[in-house]
């Protein structure tokens, strides 16, 4: 029930569009390429020497993140494990802290993805390994924002109280 009207929603649907953009641009280009309109394969080295570079940057950038993120759980005293991480994932407000872990994330998956493409283009001679790189990194980038949206639209359109914290209030 919306009593006030759907007022901060039409931010959040311009938030998902905005995030999914460069997904859409990744299939759009991985299914052109794909579908005929072949593109020019030339020296793979400077593409590896890019890749090499950028998963630096973003394998710091992560860690940076992760380190920040993990903060909580440990000041829980709880263990860092697959079911604390994904419930600090569902109960952070710590926006872009979890963003940037996504982000990275992603990027780093995009890279590897990125580079085994090029890989087998370069090895094949065949661009449809380069193609089908553009597309599962275009899936992998809109999953990723789909997820991002999923969990900030209550903080951008509002939410209610967590079920754990209304006991705490009520036994106040």
């Amino acid at each position: 029930m919306h009593e006030f009207g759907f007022g901060k929603s039409q931010f959040f649907w311009s938030f998902v569009v905005a995030t999914m953009i460069f997904g859409i641009l990744s299939l759009e280009q991985g299914f052109s390429s794909l579908l005929g309109d072949s593109h020019h394969f030339e020296n793979p080295m400077i593409n590896y020497v890019v890749l090499g570079i950028a998963s630096v940057f973003e394998g710091n950038a992560l860690r940076v993140a992760f380190i920040q993120f993990k903060k909580p759980i440990t000041e829980k005293g709880s263990k860092v494990r697959p079911s604390s991480i994904m419930s600090e994932f569902r109960n952070s407000k710590a926006t872009s802290i979890l963003t940037l872990v996504v982000e990275d994330t992603a990027a780093l998956i995009g890279i590897g993805v990125a580079a085994l493409g090029i890989f087998l283009t370069d090895i094949t001679g065949n661009t449809v390994y380069d193609a089908v790189g553009s597309i599962v990194i275009g899936v992998i980038l809109t999953s990723f924002a789909f997820f991002m949206a999923k969990e900030n639209r209550g903080l951008l359109i509002g939410e209610s109280i967590a079920p754990e914290y209304e006991k705490k209030s009520l036994i106040q």
